[in-house]
């Protein structure tokens, strides 16, 4: 993809390039907040266009969240996956942390487990180490791991 400059450019440039953004792919405020910074776009350019695709109904951050939440789910990420994604999207620490919380990892994890992880033998410690490396990769927390695979095994 070609980089765009946007710094100082009219505000129909820089319209016209979110729209083109936006009709790639959804993009939540702070995202996109941080895409337009990166490109030099003034912040008080970056606020109107803001509010102005917000009225419109362009962004939905609730409905991003969602989506996003559902994908990751579906990828079987763990929350501090999950919170690493939200960390780079331009979440705030204080924001991560009101999302995450809602996560039920345990019941994500036992899921993962009992089907991803069934025909192997928990019981050699070989393979429950690669098994634990695995889900650690995945972003879930190890002393949650050891709960689930001690009331597994």
């Amino acid at each position: 993809m070609r980089r765009v400059s946007l710094e100082g450019e009219p505000l129909t440039r820089v319209k016209s390039y979110v729209v083109k953004r936006l009709a790639m792919r959804s993009f939540s405020t702070q995202e996109l907040t941080k895409t337009l910074r990166q490109k030099k776009v003034a912040p008080e350019l970056v606020e109107i266009l803001l509010q102005e695709f917000l009225q419109l109904g362009y962004l939905n951050d609730e409905a991003w969240l969602e989506s996003f939440l559902a994908g990751c789910t579906r990828k079987k990420l763990g929350p501090h996956a999950i919170a690493q994604k939200l960390y780079q999207k331009g979440y705030s620490q204080s924001q991560i942390e009101a999302i995450v919380s809602q996560i039920d990892s345990k019941d994500s994890l036992s899921q993962l487990i009992a089907s991803k992880y069934k025909n192997r033998n928990l019981d050699d410690p070989k393979e429950k180490r690669k098994v634990i490396a695995s889900l650690c990769r995945k972003g879930f927390q190890l002393d949650e791991i050891f709960k689930v695979l001690g009331e597994q095994c």
